[in-house]
C-alpha cells in the first residue's frame, strides 16, 4: 500500500527552525517549495502505482510518495565541497554567540590555506583543519602539536556522539516533513540526549 505522505505531527512546528534559519540555502528552499506542491507528489504517486498493479490500497507499506520525491531531488542536487562550508560556519557562529571560536576543529574536506587565513583574521586563535596533502615540514610539525591533536579527537568524539544520536533518538530517518521538520527532528534528538547526558552528570556527582 501506498500513501502520499508520512502523518506530520505538530509538535513545536517552528519552535526550533528560528534559531538556524540562516543555514537555509537557495536550492534547500526550493526543495521544500516543491515537497509542498501536491501535483508534483500525486504524480509521483500515481506512478510509483503503475509498478504494481492494485499497490496504492493493498500490500505491505511502502516508501511513501513524498519521500520518494524528496530523495529523487537530493539525489540529482548539488552539493557543496565541505571547503566552501568552513567560513560560514564561523560566521553563523559568530552570529549566534556574538563572538568567533577560540578553535575550529574539522577533518581534512574543510580544509584550504584561504580558508585556514580567513577564520584567523576573523578572530580564531587555533585551526585544528589538517592538510595530508602538505609537504611542508613545519605544517607537519603543527599537525603534531597537542591542542592540534587535542582539537582532532574532539571532532572524532562529535562524529562518535551523531553515531549515538542516530541509533538512540531515531535520527537515522526523519519522520517530519521539509528542511523545517528535519531542524526539528534533530533538535529534539539533540535536547533527549543532553537530558540524558546531564542526568548521568548529577547521579554521578551525587554517587
Amino acid at each position: 500500500m501506498i500513501k502520499l505522505r508520512h502523518q506530520q505531527p505538530s509538535l513545536w512546528h517552528k519552535g526550533l527552525a528560528k534559531d538556524i534559519e540562516d543555514l537555509w540555502e537557495p536550492w534547500m528552499r526550493e526543495v521544500d517549495q516543491l515537497l509542498e506542491d501536491a501535483a508534483l507528489v500525486e504524480e509521483v504517486y500515481q506512478a510509483q502505482g503503475k509498478r504494481h498493479p492494485k499497490s496504492q490500497t493493498r500490500g505491505r507499506t511502502q516508501t511513501p510518495a513524498e519521500v520518494v520525491l524528496r530523495l529523487l531531488i537530493l539525489k540529482h542536487a548539488e552539493r557543496p565541497e565541505d571547503s566552501r562550508l568552513l567560513i560560514p560556519a564561523v560566521e553563523q557562529h559568530q552570529r549566534q554567540f556574538g563572538r568567533p571560536p577560540r578553535m575550529v576543529a574539522a577533518d581534512t574536506g574543510f580544509y584550504s590555506l584561504k580558508n585556514e587565513r580567513t577564520i584567523q583574521a576573523m578572530g580564531v586563535r587555533r585551526v585544528a583543519v589538517p592538510s595530508r596533502s602538505t609537504k611542508s615540514s613545519e605544517r607537519r610539525k603543527l599537525q603534531r602539536t597537542r591542542w592540534f591533536r587535542a582539537g582532532q579527537r574532539w571532532r572524532t568524539g562529535c562524529e562518535g556522539r551523531i553515531s549515538v544520536l542516530k541509533r538512540r533518538h531515531g535520527l537515522s530517518r526523519c519522520r517530519y516533513r521539509g528542511f523545517e521538520g528535519m531542524q526539528r527532528w534533530v533538535g529534539l534528538g539533540v535536547i533527549a540526549d543532553n537530558i540524558i547526558q546531564i542526568g548521568r552528570c548529577l547521579a554521578m556527582q551525587r554517587a
